[in-house]
Formats: C-alpha cells, sequence, structure tokens
C-alpha cells in the first residue's frame, strides 16, 4: 500500500470529505443532536443526550444510547453504533463509508425517526 499507486487517494479523500459534511450537515438540522468534525476518521460521533428520556410512538422511554440505536435500526433501518461501546455514554456513532445517496438516505431516515419521538 505504501509503494504501490497513490493517485486514487485524492479523489477517496474528496469522496470522505464531502460525505463527512453531509453528515455534520443534516445533525446540524436534526433537534436533539448534535456533532463536531473529526479529525481524520470515517465516522462522527453525535451527542444524543437531549433525546434521552423522550418516548417512542409505542410509548416506550429511550433512557440510554444503546435503547437509542436500537430504536433507529428498528424503525428507520439505520446502524448507528452506541457511544456507550466506546466510552462516550449520550453518544451515537455514525459512519459514512457508504456511497454519497447511501449516507444522504440514512440522514433522511435518521431525522424522521428522531421527529417521531415523542
Amino acid at each position: 500500500a505504501l509503494t504501490g499507486p497513490q493517485d486514487m487517494l485524492e479523489a477517496w479523500q474528496a469522496a470522505y470529505l464531502r460525505r463527512r459534511d453531509a453528515v455534520l450537515a443534516a445533525i446540524a438540522e436534526i433537534p436533539g443532536l448534535e456533532a463536531r468534525a473529526p479529525d481524520g476518521a470515517f465516522y462522527v460521533f453525535a451527542g444524543c443526550g437531549a433525546l434521552l428520556g423522550r418516548r417512542t410512538w409505542q410509548g416506550g422511554v429511550i433512557d440510554t444510547d444503546i435503547a437509542l440505536s436500537e430504536h433507529l435500526l428498528e424503525t428507520s433501518g439505520v446502524a448507528l453504533v452506541p457511544g456507550t461501546e466506546f466510552g462516550a455514554p449520550g453518544h451515537l456513532r455514525l459512519c459514512f463509508v457508504r456511497s454519497d445517496e447511501d449516507v444522504a438516505e440514512g440522514c433522511r431516515e435518521l431525522a424522521g425517526a428522531i421527529a417521531a419521538l415523542g
């Protein structure tokens, strides 16, 4: 990898930056989530503490980032990793390695599922 062709790296970097920025923009529009740009990762840690205590449409209470990530998977099909798994409770890990279209669709689904919380 270090001695092989490097010409594709610039395009890959541009794609990751574009997807990162799309995720950050989407998070900024979702009440209850907040995030900063990562320095070099392919994921964003989003704070979700403001969503804890909210209710699902079935009446359940979202009391942890684990419960929130499970609820979001069930209702939106978006798989997020709870920050608790990384020692950061109250956060969600959103990966942006998929295509631009997949990232945009995931963000739309995520926003809809969060908006439906009571």
